[in-house]
């Protein structure tokens, strides 16, 4: 569930430009990306 909003909230960054400063965000940190990809680690583990 959260792997998805992380995933369609890079995905609508990277479509909006404009946004400049979500995209810089995620292009830079890949925060959501850390966040989804931990969860699914911890649920494979469970």
């Amino acid at each position: 569930m959260f792997e998805i909003l992380a995933c369609q909230f890079i995905f609508a960054a990277e479509e909006s430009p404009s946004n400049t400063t979500i995209y810089y965000v995620v292009k830079r940190s890949r925060f959501w990306v850390a966040i989804a990809l931990t969860i699914r680690y911890v649920e494979l583990k469970s």
